[in-house]
């Protein structure tokens, strides 16, 4: 026995008419207690040497020999950091083994190391659930974008509503060792894998049994288009830059591995994309054994000129609007015989139906004067022209159509900022499916350089709710998100639910992403019945407590915001700027390839007008 403890019961005799039953019962306690910790600390010191004795040393033995162990713990920690650190190099050794390094003597920065040593505690650490991982890494390379962040299968980084022919691409990339598969670091694509042009736009992968990368585009007629790289070093980080830039009037795809120019060609036939996702790494191939780190992508390049092409497509409406804006810089570089066009906005056709020019802009032949075509009233090709352009600068168009006041559109045109049109619209329409093309395809493409253009729709005129509308696609919804619309009930009720808006990923409900958000009026009532994914519930529902009023436009605003002071989502709804609910959403997500319906394919539509709807996701930092 110890002489702390002879000591400790010594004390205890002494004055023991002063000693109460429960401080009694406590210094038991307490020897038990310390009995306990010596038993663990012994068992933990002498694991790992004496894992094949078949008896374990019993507590007396312990105590006896308590203050002998003491004095051996520095010597066996010491003794276990050696052996971990031998197991370490072991490990090293034999990863580079199974790497097939060029040189078991390349030299690697400091840098390097750390993250090495980084990946070897997280594999002794107890394993994650790739949610949690996820989130963590994130958090890690939100931090610091110089550290390095392992690729994983089927991780969606970003997403972009228009990917633009003039694009950038910049990334540095760390393979820790070759697999004899190929494998994907990331992919730019409309959906698939490949087949069809959008789908690699890019797409860097690892080759099989290398380190060499392989880098494809859509290039001319071919949509899997690819150069290949010398085998990259293991354990290094190296550079890559894929980017497709105008130069006068081509395209020019060009990429850089090391600071060494693979390629540098032009693309006969440069492409928009929409709703392009981007993988790090993507769905169908396995991630790359690799550290990514600084990457960089930049692909609406609206501040830059383009040359105008014939049959380019930038852009889709499910929707297009009563109400809408186009506006551009354009500068003329020369003259066409015949007419050239330079936009065109349409449901379908050139001419000859209301929606086939919503608006079209061209250049007269031989000249460099604008002709700007509309749907107006019952005119199909109302149009204005322009004065003779400069060829020394860019000039600003702005055409758009507007409600002012209650009810009444005006079509206005303004050519740098000074307003040349403003005409009233008495029949102003709602057009479906309706694209926008920067030179079409009826049309010589003008000579010119386009900059700055933007074309969006709004309903802030009002529309009547009909079933199975599709508004928008959204290819991503952030975590923090915000929508707003005005909602007009126009009579009598109906005995069922009935659909106002609905955001969803695909289905009606029962699926997180099913409803975020979704509003109906309850059946037999003027009340709001709004829902969204909410911590564990899908179909997490609020119902207002008063009923809407009649044939008058009512606000609505739904929002999820990050309040930074608590590092937490607030999930929020006002009716008319009062705020009517709100709770706190431990469980954000993220959705993607979202649809916005007013009114939805799965219930009637509400009997009810909808304007000024607005429903955008909001990045933030944390």
């Amino acid at each position: 026995m110890n002489l702390w403890k002879i000591f400790l019961l010594a004390a205890c005799f002494i004055a023991i008419a002063n000693c109460k039953p429960e401080r009694l019962e406590d210094v038991a306690k307490d020897e038990k207690l310390i009995e306990s910790d010596e038993e663990e600390d012994v068992m933990l010191s002498n694991d790992k040497e004496e894992a094949d004795t078949e008896d374990e040393p019993k507590s007396e033995e312990l105590d006896e020999k308590k203050e002998d162990e003491l004095s051996e713990d520095v010597v066996e920690k010491e003794s276990e950091e050696d052996e971990l650190a031998e197991e370490s190099e072991e490990n090293k050794d034999e990863l580079i083994q199974k790497a097939d390094a060029p040189t078991p003597n390349e030299e690697k920065n400091e840098e390097d190391e750390i993250v090495e040593d980084e990946h070897k505690d997280e594999e002794k650490r107890k394993p994650e659930n790739d949610e949690k991982k996820m989130k963590k890494d994130e958090k890690l390379i939100h931090n610091d974008p110089q550290v390095g962040y392992t690729l994983r299968k089927n991780f969606i980084h970003d997403a972009f509503e228009t990917w633009s022919p003039d694009y950038s691409v910049g990334f540095q990339i760390k393979p820790l060792y070759i697999v004899n598969h190929w494998t994907s670091i990331i992919h730019f694509t409309t959906g698939g894998d490949s087949g069809a042009h959008g789908r690699r736009v890019p797409a860097v992968f690892i080759e099989p049994h290398t380190s060499k990368l392989h880098i494809c585009t859509s290039l001319h007629n071919s949509n899997n288009w690819c150069v290949h790289s010398a085998a990259l070093p293991l354990h290094k980080y190296t550079y890559v830059s894929i980017s497709q830039s105008p130069n006068g009037a081509k395209y020019m795809y060009r990429v850089w591995v090391n600071g060494k120019q693979l390629t540098n060609v032009e693309n006969k036939t440069p492409r928009y994309f929409q709703n392009i996702k981007v993988y790090k790494a993507d769905r169908w191939y396995n991630a790359a054994p690799a550290n990514i780190r600084n990457l960089y992508i930049s692909g609406n390049q609206q501040y830059v000129r383009h040359p105008i092409r014939k049959s380019t497509l930038i852009k889709t409406f499910p929707t297009y609007f009563s109400e809408y804006e186009v506006s551009f810089r354009i500068r003329p570089t020369g003259k066409v015989s015949t007419w050239s066009n330079i936009l065109h906005v349409t449901k379908g056709g050139d001419h000859g139906a209301h929606g086939d020019r919503i608006p079209g802009v061209w250049f007269w032949p031989n000249t460099n004067k604008l002709l700007i075509a509309t749907s107006r009233g019952s005119n199909k090709n109302y149009y204005w022209t322009s004065p003779e352009l400069p060829t020394i600068k860019d000039t600003e168009v702005n055409i758009k159509q507007k409600v002012v006041g209650c009810c009444t559109h005006y079509y206005t045109i303004t050519i740098d900022k000074k307003v040349v049109l403003n005409v009233v619209n008495s029949n102003p329409r709602t057009f479906h499916n309706v694209r926008v093309y920067q030179g079409d395809p009826w049309y010589a493409p003008a000579k010119a350089y386009i900059s700055n253009l933007q074309v969006t729709t709004t309903s802030g005129g009002g529309y009547k709710l009909s079933k199975g509308k599709l508004l928008r696609f959204i290819p991503r919804i952030e975590k923090q998100w915000y929508m707003s619309f005005d909602v007009k009930h126009l009579g009598s009720v109906k005995n069922h639910w009935t659909n106002i808006l609905h955001s969803t990923i695909g289905g009606n409900d029962g699926t997180f992403g099913y409803r975020i958000p979704g509003i109906w009026f309850v059946p037999n009532t003027r009340k709001l019945h709004i829902c969204h994914a909410i911590n564990n519930d899908p179909s997490y529902c609020f119902n207002t407590p008063n009923h809407v009023p009649l044939n008058k436009y009512t606000n609505v605003q739904i929002a999820q915001i990050y309040e930074t002071d608590y590092k937490r989502y607030r999930y929020t709804i006002l009716i008319n700027r009062i705020q009517r609910f709100t709770i706190i959403n431990n469980t954000p997500r993220v959705f993607h390839d979202v649809r916005l319906w007013g009114s939805d394919p799965w219930f009637n539509a509400a009997n009810a007008s909808i304007k000024n709807v607005v429903f955008r996701s909001i990045p933030h930092k944390k």
